[in-house]
């Protein structure tokens, strides 16, 4: 198996961290022909990253390829064997990408306006910590507690904690986190983690490397 990547997505940062993690042989590859090419657009209709190709059968989307991965090795898998408590993890990671995330897309598209929209901004800060301290909610659920292993549902948070951390001092929030003790705790565990750490440095160099050809 193959999984088609960028460094610096959060999607594909929680795949690489779920595979790391249990030491899959899965081979991490950039798209073929790159993103937008007429190579990748053929593989899936999402044209986005990751993609699991596997054997010439190719799976979008991040949290199909966890589920995918996580049935077809069973034996240590990350999420929990209780169906209830498996189902609590999916309602996170898809509170994650349909909410969490989207309160980052209004500092992104600010990131390089010119001028900044300062009322954009400021709603778009309150708008983050309203997020994070629902997020914090979802990690105090008696199913979803962090403990010293890594889980299905860190592989979702890490990675937007990553950009959390990253653009919010941009805007002159300096410390993000400081408001929900949990999630500042469970970050300070992920910089330690070997796996989770592995993917954070991933990501700030996928990023920087962005960043530095954007300009």
């Amino acid at each position: 198996m193959e999984l088609y990547d960028l460094p610096h997505s959060p999607y594909a940062a929680r795949v690489r961290m779920y595979i790391y993690a249990r030491n899959l042989a899965v081979d991490i590859s950039a798209p073929p022909g790159g993103m937008g090419s007429d190579t990748y657009k053929t593989l899936t209709v999402s044209n986005k990253v990751p993609i699991l190709n596997n054997n010439g059968a190719y799976l979008a989307e991040s949290s199909a390829i966890i589920e995918y991965l996580e049935a077809q090795f069973a034996d240590g898998a990350l999420g929990p064997a209780d169906p209830w408590a498996r189902a609590q993890q999916s309602a996170m990671t898809r509170y994650i990408d349909l909410y969490f995330a989207q309160a980052l897309f209004p500092l992104f598209q600010q990131l390089r306006a010119a001028p900044r929209d300062k009322a954009v901004v400021a709603s778009a800060l309150a708008k983050l910590l309203e997020e994070l301290l629902t997020l914090q909610r979802w990690y105090q659920l008696s199913e979803l507690q962090p403990t010293s292993a890594l889980t299905t549902v860190d592989c979702a948070v890490i990675p937007v904690l990553f950009y959390v951390r990253t653009l919010a001092p941009l805007f002159g929030v300096s410390e993000p986190l400081a408001a929900t003790t949990l999630l500042t705790e469970r970050w300070a565990w992920a910089e330690q983690h070997p796996v989770a750490s592995r993917v954070i440095e991933e990501m700030a160099a996928g990023l920087k490397a962005v960043m530095s050809g954007a300009k």
